[in-house]
Parts: C-alpha cells; structure tokens; sequence
C-alpha cells in the first residue's frame, strides 16, 4: 500500500488546508421583496436589501442582478397585492365591470409609488391582474362586442387607466402638475388679454385634485364611444 502523502512541512509543522469558499447563501425571492419593503424608494439599492438579509450581494443576483431588477420585483408586488383587494361587479353590467377594471388599475399605479416612474408597470402585469383582464374580456364578449373589438376595448381602458395613474404620481408635494407651471410661464409671454380660456383653465388647474374629475370625465367618454360601437354594430 502507498504511503499516504503526509500534511506535514519538512520542518515538521503541519499546513492547515484553506478552507473552501461555500455558495451564496440561499433566499428566496419573497425574502428579498419582504426586505424591500421596508426600505423608501431612494434607499432601494441591492446592498441595502443584502445587509438587511444578512448575505453578500452576489446571493440577489439568481433572482435581480441589478437596482433595476429590484425595483420591478418590488413594483410588481405592490402592484400584484393591489389588485389581489379588486372585486368586479357580478352584475353583468359591462359598463360597471369596465369602470371598476379602470379604477383598479389607476389605484394600482397609484399604490406603486413614485417606483412606478422607473419601471413601465401595466394593467397586465402580474397573474391577478390577467385574472380580472379575462373577466373583463369575458363581460364585453357578452355584451355583444367579438373578442378582437374585446381586446382593442381592453387595451383603450388599461392604457387611459395607466396613463391616468402616472399622473398622479407626477404631483409634487404642493399638489401641483409639473405642466401647470410651464404653461402659465408660456402664458406670460402673451399678451394679458390674449388667450382669456387658456389661462382660466392653467390657473384653475394649480389644484391637483382636478386629476380625479379627469379621469371620471375620460372614463365616462370612453364606455359611451364603447356603447355607441355596440349601437352601430346592432343596427348593422
């Protein structure tokens, strides 16, 4: 039998082998999400999450390799738990069913936060959210519309919706819309008798509280050109 290769120096001490570096440790995606959550959007970085999980960095990057993979897992949650409190009408009213899809999905925005703005969240996002899409599909389907004039209705609500959102969001802390100012400044510029609606309208729009109204109005626009496509179809 061979000799069997000796640990030992040839002075006689003894080398103690170098300890083999382990794997990252191993967490999961809803720990890195519950980890964020306690963090305000400016403090969202891969090495805040990793300190309050106690790992390294590197142990995030099987699920985020970057800040910009963390702030979707972190808006896609927000949003999934969102639309998760969502319960459209049973009615079968699809008038309702669109205006309660449409609310959920602005509140959805909302909710997100100012994250919203660096990541493209939309109404079809997560599995809850494709959960009430096929209901609200399944409502327009039965009032009459087929399934393409369906999805071409589905797309117009989540995108006023979405857009409706952002607006919010774009607020600053004085509730003002970052376009009312530049347009009173272009409104200066004009002669003061000129233009008399435009600068009622600028003036009355200092409140950001008229977003609300806006989307009501545009909702309600939107489900009577819905109707009237239902009218022409059923007098064809």
């Amino acid at each position: 039998m061979p000799p069997r290769p000796s640990s030992a120096t040839p002075s006689g001490a003894r080398v103690t082998p170098s300890p083999r570096r382990g794997r990252p440790a191993q967490i999961s995606r809803e720990q890195i999400v519950a980890a964020a959550r306690e963090l305000a959007p400016a403090d969202l970085t891969m090495k805040s999450v990793a300190e309050i999980l106690g790992v390294t960095r590197k142990a995030l990057n099987y699920y985020v390799n970057d800040r910009a993979g963390l702030v979707e897992l972190v808006v896609l949650d927000r949003f999934e738990a969102q639309l998760d409190k969502v319960r459209l009408p049973d009615s079968g009213d699809w008038h309702a069913v669109v205006r309660a899809y449409a609310d959920a999905i602005r509140g959805g925005i909302i909710e997100v936060g100012v994250l919203a703005t660096h990541y493209p969240v939309s109404g079809l996002a997560t599995p809850a959210a494709l959960g009430i899409a096929e209901r609200v599909l399944q409502s327009l389907v039965d009032a009459g519309f087929d399934l393409e004039e369906a999805g071409m209705a589905l797309t117009l609500v989540n995108d006023a919706a979405t857009d409706a959102g952002r607006q919010v969001l774009l607020l600053d802390d004085r509730r003002v819309h970052p376009m009312v100012p530049s347009t009173l400044n272009a409104l200066q510029s004009a002669p003061a008798a000129d233009l008399p609606l435009l600068r009622q309208l600028a003036t009355a729009r200092g409140d950001g509280d008229y977003l609300d109204d806006q989307f009501a109005f545009t909702m309600s626009v939107l489900i009577a050109g819905l109707g009237a496509v239902l009218e022409h179809k059923a007098t064809y």
